[in-house]
């Protein structure tokens, strides 16, 4: 049982990286690269807040279309499993939070995921020197966006 989680987790890794990019091909986004706009302005403050939170650069996640930076961050397991923050922001403004079980877990590909904003509004509620009103420029940025999510998950038949 072991080696078929083992094995579905190598093919369901594979799928991934062919579907989109790892971190590994685009380390600019590993760093983080924002918009010379206000939208990136706010994007940069909150991602920069974030690494001070404890979430971390990672070259093992999948970069979806659009995405310009990215962080995760290990969290204690909720009832689903769940134990993993991943943020992602957007060239045209979007911050998405996936709640999911962390990337080297075997239940990573095909284990729950949730797609929420709750987890943003808390840590930005947490964050001291930014005023209320980057606070609320920022929370204006955050999106449940699942759309390409679901194509990074190996279909299995029969």
């Amino acid at each position: 049982m072991a080696r078929r989680r083992m094995v579905s987790y190598v093919l369901d890794f594979i799928y991934g990286a062919t579907t989109y990019p790892s971190g590994w091909i685009k380390p600019g986004v590993v760093r983080g690269y924002f918009a010379k706009t206000e939208d990136g302005h706010h994007q940069r403050l909150f991602f920069s807040h974030l690494l001070k939170l404890g979430f971390k650069r990672t070259h093992w996640q999948l970069v979806l279309p659009g995405q310009t930076a990215g962080l995760v961050k290990k969290i204690p397991p909720n009832a689903e499993g769940l134990d993993q923050y991943h943020v992602r922001f957007y060239k045209d403004g979007r911050i998405d939070c996936e709640v999911e079980v962390n990337c080297f877990s075997s239940m990573h590909w095909v284990g729950p995921r949730k797609h929420c904003i709750e987890p943003l509004e808390e840590m930005l509620g947490f964050m001291t020197g930014i005023s209320e009103h980057e606070k609320d420029v920022i929370s204006r940025q955050f999106v449940v966006d699942n759309h390409h999510a679901h194509k990074c998950i190996r279909k299995v038949h029969g």
